[in-house]
């Protein structure tokens, strides 16, 4: 297929998730524990259901002759047929929001050439609770609900999002840009941080130390095609980055080039 069949794909998934994400989420058979996920969490009744539609489609497609390798962070990796993209999924990224019923959380998908992250040519994210899109193809722009993004110019940090998976440890990472910050966030959803921060309406994004990459590839990929930055928070690019489940990485991540190493400089003074 070429990459906009692609696109349409995972478009159609978004589809049918959201058309039936409302039935379950905040439901307490959403919550249900139903084993250890590949990536290491554990998975709830929603995760798996997810999974198991975005699983469904992906027999289809295979069916009609297509291969590909699935990388998911519910069931980790399973061959259709050999060759082809990888296509890495969290089927829902906020899943403790959706179990939970707070209206944050989404689907996150990325098609990839190779075994790295620099060879993603596809990321698509869902907001399954409003139904906002976002996708990106490498060298063709970032889009929001159809309409093309630009990297913000902002030098000022009114909103500072952050992910903290240990608030023990990752709250006190965040400290040293306080003084540079108007408003704190914790949503949730790794990947609708970075879309929304590719929008401009988060100006800073940063991710301690726990982000792994079916969280963050899509959401890279559409940062960075609508000329934003994304590092780790020593400022190392993350394109060299292998599929993996389990490698953790720091992320830092702005539209603004500026506020970006504004934030680096920050940190690294500590």
């Amino acid at each position: 297929m070429h990459l906009d069949d692609w696109l349409d794909f995972f478009r159609g998934i978004g589809s049918r998730l959201r058309e039936e994400v409302s039935t379950l989420s905040g439901q307490p058979e959403a919550r249900r524990e139903i084993r250890r996920g590949a990536g290491g969490d554990t998975t709830t009744y929603i995760d798996q259901w997810a999974e198991g539609i975005i699983l469904d489609q992906l027999h289809r497609l295979h069916a009609r002759g297509e291969s590909f390798t699935l990388v998911s962070e519910e069931l980790g990796w399973k061959e259709f047929g050999k060759g082809g993209y990888h296509l890495l999924v969290d089927p829902i990224d906020g899943s403790l929001n959706a179990k939970k019923g707070v209206p944050f959380f989404s689907t996150s998908l990325a098609l990839i050439e190779g075994r790295e992250l620099s060879g993603t040519k596809l990321g698509f994210v869902v907001n399954l609770a409003n139904g906002d899109e976002f996708w990106a193809r490498q060298g063709a722009g970032a889009f929001f609900n159809g309409r093309r993004l630009q990297a913000s110019h902002s030098e000022r940090i009114e909103i500072l999002a952050y992910e903290a998976n240990s608030p023990a440890n990752d709250v006190s990472a965040i400290l040293p840009l306080l003084p540079y910050v108007s408003r704190t966030r914790c949503l949730g959803s790794t990947a609708l941080d970075l879309c929304y921060t590719t929008c401009g309406f988060i100006d800073l994004f940063l991710i301690p130390g726990s982000s792994r990459c079916f969280d963050f590839a899509a959401g890279k990929l559409i940062l960075e095609e609508a000329q934003g930055i994304i590092t780790d928070s020593q400022g190392k690019d993350l394109g060299g980055l292998p599929i993996d489940l389990q490698y953790k990485t720091s992320l830092v991540a702005s539209a603004s080039r500026k506020i970006h190493q504004q934030a680096l400089d920050a940190l690294r003074r500590t």
